[in-house]
């Protein structure tokens, strides 16, 4: 069975960070069920407001990521996510089997006639000599 998410949580951890992580757990540990509704309400309005935009991470679960000139790079097979619920990085499957780490902010996400598309700036040959990547990479191995 595939893992859903990863939760990374060093990758983020720095003092100022765990001391914010920890005020929004104890928000959360003191909301009530009003707090809850309110929350809840707002959900609702925002997907509303967004609803032809709005992506689900299942939907990025073995999507294929492409290039810029088109050519597939991978699948994308697992995602880090830090507290908070912000998608760090994507962890790519290359057709030759190699898993590469990118950082989710380099992807670009959008819609094509009704179908999601992935793609990055740089190709396969380029993400493989990216010694960031394979830092990144090797931070996130199993």
């Amino acid at each position: 069975m595939k893992k859903l998410m990863v939760l990374y949580f060093s990758l983020a951890m720095t003092p100022a960070f765990a001391q914010d992580q920890e005020l929004l757990n104890q928000a959360v540990e003191e909301m009530t069920a009003g707090d809850l509704t309110a929350a809840a309400q707002e959900a609702v309005k925002t997907l509303a407001s967004a609803a032809k935009d709005r992506i689900l991470i299942r939907d990025i679960f073995s999507a294929e990521i492409k290039g810029p000139q088109g050519q597939t790079v991978g699948t994308v097979e697992n995602l880090a996510v830090i507290p908070g619920g912000q998608i760090v990085a994507a962890l790519v499957e290359t057709a030759q089997g190699r898993t590469i780490a990118v950082p989710f902010k380099a992807v670009k996400v959008a819609r094509a006639a009704g179908k999601l598309a992935l793609s990055l700036p740089v190709g396969l040959s380029e993400l493989e000599g990216m010694e960031a990547l394979q830092s990144l990479t090797g931070e996130l191995g199993d």
